[in-house]
Order: structure tokens, then sequence, then C-alpha cells
């Protein structure tokens, strides 16, 4: 089950509103953790969510902010 990450965390938000202006994207992804995957992801085309596992909770904010440009840059290959 997938829970908001503002919930979880609160250094979520600003990092990817950061990784979001970085790339152009006038709004960040919704971001997510979910306790049914190991490996962060992206999907959704309209409004996409990066989804990233529960134990991103404790990662450093370098390797939140590697994590989330490298999610956006999927958002805006659409791929």
């Amino acid at each position: 089950m997938a829970k908001p990450a503002n919930d979880t965390d609160k250094r979520i938000a600003p990092l990817a509103e950061a990784a979001a202006c970085r790339v152009g994207l006038r709004r960040p992804a919704m971001v997510r953790f979910s306790d049914r995957i190991t490996v962060p992801n992206t999907c959704g085309w309209v409004r996409p969510v990066i989804l990233l596992p529960v134990n991103a909770a404790v990662w450093s904010r370098d390797k939140l902010e590697s994590v989330l440009a490298h999610e956006t840059a999927h958002i805006i290959r659409k791929d």
C-alpha cells in the first residue's frame, strides 16, 4: 500500500519541487512511500507518481535528491 510521503517524511516535498523546477516541470510529481516495492519507480502519464520504498525515509538528503532527479527525468522523457 502506498501512503503520501509528506505524512512520513517532510523532507520529500521541497526536494521533489526542486527536482521538478530544475527540469522545467510546472508542478512536481506526487511522491509516495510503498511497502510493496524495493526500488524507486515512477508511474502515471497524466499525473505521475514517484514511488519510493519505505526505507527511503532514512536515506540521506543527497541520495533522495539523486533519486528524485532520476525519477523526474523519467517523467520528462515520458519513459
